[in-house]
């Protein structure tokens, strides 16, 4: 990622929704391809902890989840998070 996006994505990160309801933050509704690298940066950067709670209060963004892993398993089936 750029400087810029990266900085733009880590504040995206601290301030995100404490309820998700389906997106991490206001600007992952900007654009689809903006929501899923929204997705995988929560990824990447929360713990597996947070992530699973989550995917059980939110059912939108566990399927978002999903799909990218998925899609990331399809290229490296040993990839983990």
């Amino acid at each position: 990622l750029h400087v810029r996006s990266r900085r733009q994505r880590q504040m995206c990160i601290r301030d995100r929704y404490q309820e998700t309801k389906g997106f991490f933050t206001e600007y992952s509704k900007s654009t689809a391809s903006e929501d899923m690298a929204e997705v995988y940066s929560h990824m990447i950067f929360l713990k597996k902890k947070e992530i699973n709670q989550i995917r059980k209060s939110d059912p939108i963004l566990n399927n978002k989840i999903s799909y990218i892993e998925n899609r990331i398993k399809e290229i490296d089936n040993s990839f983990t998070f």
